[in-house]
């Protein structure tokens, strides 16, 4: 479902609105329709919004020099990607040029409580 809200702040209508999820990120085609009470007219927009996937976090940020710190990337919003990774064996991660051995893989959906 589509959140907005509208303010009139003199000569600009500012409309601020929350679109729907989406799994694939890229560029898409916003429309955006108002109808005037006062004049009797209508007005639309049409504009492309770019759409992209949330950055990978690392934790913890810091680590011994030594090796052996157990490190954690999250990324949400990467469905096309988690659906092709099952095993850690799917996965290569590198610090500091140095080969990591990867001991998990999770994927989940979020909010689908697992």
């Amino acid at each position: 479902s589509l959140l907005w809200s509208a303010a009139d702040t003199g000569k600009l209508l500012a409309v601020t609105f929350t679109p729907a999820q989406t799994s694939a990120a890229g560029t898409v085609a916003v429309s955006l329709s108002a109808a005037s009470i006062s004049l009797g007219q209508n007005a639309s927009l049409a504009f492309g919004f770019l759409v992209t996937t949330p950055p990978a976090v690392a934790s913890p940020l810091d680590g011994s020099t030594v090796g052996g710190s157990l490190i954690t990337i999250t990324a949400l919003g990467w469905a096309s990607v988690g659906a092709r990774v099952v095993n850690p064996s799917d996965v290569f991660a590198n610090v500091s040029s140095l080969r990591a051995q990867v001991v998990s893989v999770n994927s989940s959906q979020a909010g689908s409580g697992g």
